[in-house]
Protein backbone atom coordinates (compact mmCIF):
# COMPACT_ATOMS: atom_id res chain seq x y z
CA UNK A 1 0.00 0.00 0.00
CA UNK A 2 0.75 3.67 -0.56
CA UNK A 3 1.77 5.47 2.67
CA UNK A 4 2.57 9.21 0.24
CA UNK A 5 3.48 10.37 -2.90
CA UNK A 6 4.41 13.91 -3.69
CA UNK A 7 2.45 13.96 -7.22
CA UNK A 8 3.91 15.44 -10.49
CA UNK A 9 2.19 18.93 -10.46
CA UNK A 10 3.58 22.44 -9.14
CA UNK A 11 0.52 25.14 -8.75
CA UNK A 12 1.13 28.82 -8.22
CA UNK A 13 0.47 29.23 -4.76
CA UNK A 14 0.33 33.34 -4.65
CA UNK A 15 -2.69 32.87 -7.77
CA UNK A 16 -4.62 30.61 -5.16
CA UNK A 17 -4.11 33.10 -2.20
CA UNK A 18 -5.43 35.84 -4.34
CA UNK A 19 -8.56 34.04 -5.16
CA UNK A 20 -8.64 33.06 -1.17
CA UNK A 21 -8.72 36.32 -0.35
CA UNK A 22 -11.31 37.37 -2.75
CA UNK A 23 -13.51 34.89 -0.24
CA UNK A 24 -13.00 37.72 2.56
CA UNK A 25 -16.61 38.73 2.87
CA UNK A 26 -17.47 34.50 3.09
CA UNK A 27 -17.54 33.16 6.58
CA UNK A 28 -15.09 30.21 7.12
CA UNK A 29 -17.28 27.51 9.12
CA UNK A 30 -15.82 25.47 11.98
CA UNK A 31 -14.55 21.87 11.18
CA UNK A 32 -17.59 19.24 12.63
CA UNK A 33 -15.42 17.15 14.21
CA UNK A 34 -15.09 19.18 16.99
CA UNK A 35 -13.07 16.41 19.07
CA UNK A 36 -10.08 16.25 16.80
CA UNK A 37 -8.77 19.74 17.19
CA UNK A 38 -7.73 22.79 19.56
CA UNK A 39 -7.50 26.14 18.02
CA UNK A 40 -9.83 27.15 15.06
CA UNK A 41 -10.27 24.76 12.17
CA UNK A 42 -12.89 25.38 9.92
CA UNK A 43 -13.29 25.41 6.12
CA UNK A 44 -14.73 27.19 2.75
CA UNK A 45 -16.82 25.09 0.42
CA UNK A 46 -16.17 25.06 -3.46
CA UNK A 47 -17.98 21.86 -4.21
CA UNK A 48 -20.10 20.26 -2.72
CA UNK A 49 -22.95 17.80 -2.03
CA UNK A 50 -25.92 19.83 -3.71
CA UNK A 51 -23.26 22.53 -4.15
CA UNK A 52 -24.66 23.43 -0.64
CA UNK A 53 -22.79 26.83 1.19
CA UNK A 54 -23.46 24.91 4.02
CA UNK A 55 -22.25 21.85 3.79
CA UNK A 56 -18.56 20.96 4.56
CA UNK A 57 -18.95 17.75 5.11
CA UNK A 58 -16.70 15.58 3.14
CA UNK A 59 -18.65 12.33 1.80
CA UNK A 60 -17.60 9.19 0.19
CA UNK A 61 -17.85 8.01 -2.93
CA UNK A 62 -21.70 6.16 -2.81
CA UNK A 63 -23.51 9.50 -1.92
CA UNK A 64 -22.79 11.44 -5.24
CA UNK A 65 -24.87 14.68 -6.05
CA UNK A 66 -22.01 16.83 -5.89
CA UNK A 67 -21.41 20.31 -7.55
CA UNK A 68 -19.79 23.70 -6.92
CA UNK A 69 -20.81 26.11 -5.03
CA UNK A 70 -21.16 29.64 -5.88
CA UNK A 71 -17.61 30.49 -4.36
CA UNK A 72 -15.92 28.21 -7.11
CA UNK A 73 -16.47 31.47 -9.67
CA UNK A 74 -14.29 33.46 -8.02
CA UNK A 75 -11.56 31.48 -8.23
CA UNK A 76 -10.82 30.54 -11.97
CA UNK A 77 -7.62 29.57 -11.37
CA UNK A 78 -8.14 26.95 -8.63
CA UNK A 79 -11.29 25.71 -10.72
CA UNK A 80 -8.52 24.91 -13.35
CA UNK A 81 -6.57 23.19 -10.99
CA UNK A 82 -9.12 20.62 -9.83
CA UNK A 83 -9.77 20.26 -13.55
CA UNK A 84 -6.62 18.85 -14.18
CA UNK A 85 -7.69 15.77 -12.52
CA UNK A 86 -9.33 13.73 -15.03
CA UNK A 87 -11.81 11.61 -12.49
CA UNK A 88 -14.84 12.25 -10.72
CA UNK A 89 -14.70 14.89 -7.61
CA UNK A 90 -16.23 14.85 -4.44
CA UNK A 91 -16.11 17.14 -2.20
CA UNK A 92 -13.39 20.76 -2.81
CA UNK A 93 -12.58 22.47 0.22
CA UNK A 94 -10.25 25.41 1.73
CA UNK A 95 -9.27 24.50 4.86
CA UNK A 96 -7.72 26.72 7.35
CA UNK A 97 -5.69 25.80 10.63
CA UNK A 98 -5.62 29.12 12.52
CA UNK A 99 -1.94 30.30 14.35
CA UNK A 100 -1.33 28.29 17.28
CA UNK A 101 -3.78 25.70 16.76
CA UNK A 102 -3.69 21.99 16.68
CA UNK A 103 -5.05 18.82 15.09
CA UNK A 104 -4.98 16.07 17.17
CA UNK A 105 -4.26 12.08 16.47
CA UNK A 106 -7.16 10.52 14.16
CA UNK A 107 -7.87 8.52 10.90
CA UNK A 108 -9.86 9.60 8.27
CA UNK A 109 -12.01 6.39 7.31
CA UNK A 110 -11.80 5.07 3.70
CA UNK A 111 -9.40 7.44 2.45
CA UNK A 112 -7.25 5.69 0.98
CA UNK A 113 -6.40 4.71 -2.78
CA UNK A 114 -6.75 0.97 -2.55
CA UNK A 115 -10.22 1.48 -0.82
CA UNK A 116 -11.14 4.10 -4.25
CA UNK A 117 -11.46 7.12 -2.73
CA UNK A 118 -8.34 9.90 -1.83
CA UNK A 119 -8.03 13.03 -0.40
CA UNK A 120 -5.15 15.26 -2.36
CA UNK A 121 -3.38 18.20 -0.12
CA UNK A 122 -2.58 21.67 -2.07
CA UNK A 123 -1.05 24.32 0.24
CA UNK A 124 -1.71 27.58 -0.43
CA UNK A 125 0.20 29.43 2.62
CA UNK A 126 2.46 27.30 4.79
CA UNK A 127 5.89 27.16 6.26
CA UNK A 128 8.51 25.50 8.00
CA UNK A 129 6.61 26.04 11.56
CA UNK A 130 3.79 23.92 10.33
CA UNK A 131 4.21 20.15 11.44
CA UNK A 132 2.02 17.50 9.68
CA UNK A 133 2.74 13.65 10.68
CA UNK A 134 1.92 10.60 9.68
CA UNK A 135 2.08 7.57 11.94
CA UNK A 136 4.56 9.92 13.34
CA UNK A 137 6.65 10.66 10.39
CA UNK A 138 6.48 14.25 9.45
CA UNK A 139 6.13 15.33 5.89
CA UNK A 140 7.05 18.30 4.54
CA UNK A 141 4.67 19.81 2.24
CA UNK A 142 5.34 22.76 0.57
CA UNK A 143 2.98 25.76 -1.11
CA UNK A 144 2.37 24.56 -4.58
CA UNK A 145 3.17 21.15 -4.09
CA UNK A 146 0.17 18.53 -4.56
CA UNK A 147 0.67 15.49 -2.02
CA UNK A 148 -1.66 12.62 -1.36
CA UNK A 149 -1.48 10.90 2.23
CA UNK A 150 -2.98 7.52 3.33
CA UNK A 151 -4.80 9.13 5.56
CA UNK A 152 -6.75 5.84 7.23
CA UNK A 153 -3.40 6.10 9.08
CA UNK A 154 -3.11 8.20 12.50
CA UNK A 155 -2.02 11.74 11.40
CA UNK A 156 -1.92 15.18 13.40
CA UNK A 157 -0.52 18.96 12.14
CA UNK A 158 0.58 21.47 14.74
CA UNK A 159 0.39 25.05 13.34
CA UNK A 160 3.12 26.68 15.39
CA UNK A 161 3.50 29.60 13.44
CA UNK A 162 2.10 33.30 13.43
CA UNK A 163 -0.13 32.55 9.97
CA UNK A 164 -3.10 30.92 9.04
CA UNK A 165 -2.29 27.42 7.39
CA UNK A 166 -4.59 27.25 4.22
CA UNK A 167 -4.59 24.29 1.79
CA UNK A 168 -7.21 23.58 -0.91
CA UNK A 169 -8.03 19.81 -0.29
CA UNK A 170 -10.02 17.54 -2.84
CA UNK A 171 -11.60 14.04 -2.81
CA UNK A 172 -11.36 12.13 -5.14
CA UNK A 173 -12.72 9.12 -6.90
CA UNK A 174 -10.06 6.67 -8.04
CA UNK A 175 -10.00 5.60 -12.07
CA UNK A 176 -7.85 4.51 -14.58
CA UNK A 177 -6.55 8.36 -14.86
CA UNK A 178 -5.70 8.38 -11.47
CA UNK A 179 -4.11 4.69 -11.30
CA UNK A 180 -1.73 6.00 -14.33
CA UNK A 181 -0.79 9.17 -12.44
CA UNK A 182 0.33 7.48 -9.77
CA UNK A 183 2.11 5.09 -11.26
CA UNK A 184 4.39 8.03 -13.30
CA UNK A 185 7.24 7.61 -13.40
CA UNK A 186 8.61 11.55 -12.86
CA UNK A 187 7.11 10.71 -9.61
CA UNK A 188 10.21 11.01 -6.66
CA UNK A 189 9.19 11.23 -3.57
CA UNK A 190 6.92 8.19 -2.95
CA UNK A 191 6.53 5.42 -0.19
CA UNK A 192 5.52 1.99 0.12
CA UNK A 193 4.11 0.00 3.27
CA UNK A 194 2.98 -2.68 4.40
CA UNK A 195 1.20 -2.14 7.48
CA UNK A 196 -3.21 -2.72 7.70
CA UNK A 197 -5.37 -0.58 9.75
CA UNK A 198 -6.42 -1.77 13.43
CA UNK A 199 -10.37 -2.17 13.32
CA UNK A 200 -10.62 -0.63 16.62
CA UNK A 201 -9.00 2.29 15.59
CA UNK A 202 -11.27 2.62 12.13
CA UNK A 203 -14.17 2.21 14.10
CA UNK A 204 -13.59 4.83 16.69
CA UNK A 205 -13.11 7.44 14.32
CA UNK A 206 -16.01 6.67 12.22
CA UNK A 207 -18.22 6.93 15.32
CA UNK A 208 -16.39 10.16 16.00
CA UNK A 209 -17.27 11.28 12.74
CA UNK A 210 -21.13 10.41 13.52
CA UNK A 211 -20.95 12.24 16.47
CA UNK A 212 -20.33 15.44 14.84
CA UNK A 213 -22.75 14.86 12.21
CA UNK A 214 -25.21 14.72 15.14
CA UNK A 215 -24.07 18.37 16.05
CA UNK A 216 -24.40 19.45 12.71
CA UNK A 217 -27.98 18.87 12.63
CA UNK A 218 -28.63 19.09 9.26
CA UNK A 219 -30.97 16.82 7.03
CA UNK A 220 -27.97 16.01 4.86
CA UNK A 221 -25.60 15.27 8.23
CA UNK A 222 -28.24 13.47 9.74
CA UNK A 223 -28.69 10.58 6.60
CA UNK A 224 -24.90 10.64 6.31
CA UNK A 225 -24.97 9.60 10.19
CA UNK A 226 -27.53 7.24 9.70
CA UNK A 227 -25.87 5.25 6.53
CA UNK A 228 -22.28 5.27 8.59
CA UNK A 229 -24.41 3.73 11.59
CA UNK A 230 -25.82 1.29 9.36
CA UNK A 231 -22.13 0.33 7.87
CA UNK A 232 -20.88 -0.09 11.33
CA UNK A 233 -23.32 -2.26 12.29
CA UNK A 234 -23.51 -4.19 9.47
CA UNK A 235 -19.39 -4.88 10.57
CA UNK A 236 -19.82 -5.83 13.99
Amino acid sequence: MIKYVQLPFSFDADQMKQEVDNLNDYAWKLHYNTKHYDGEWSALPLRSAEGSLQNIIAHDSTVGGFADTELMQYCPYIQWITEQFNCPKLAVRLLKLKAGAVIHPHSDYGLYLEEGEIRLHIPIVTNEQVEFFLEEERIYLRAGECWYMNLVLMHNINNKSNEDRIHLVMDLVVNDWLQELFNNPDIKIKKIFAGIVKKGEDEKTKRMTIEGLRLLNTTTANELADKMETELALHT
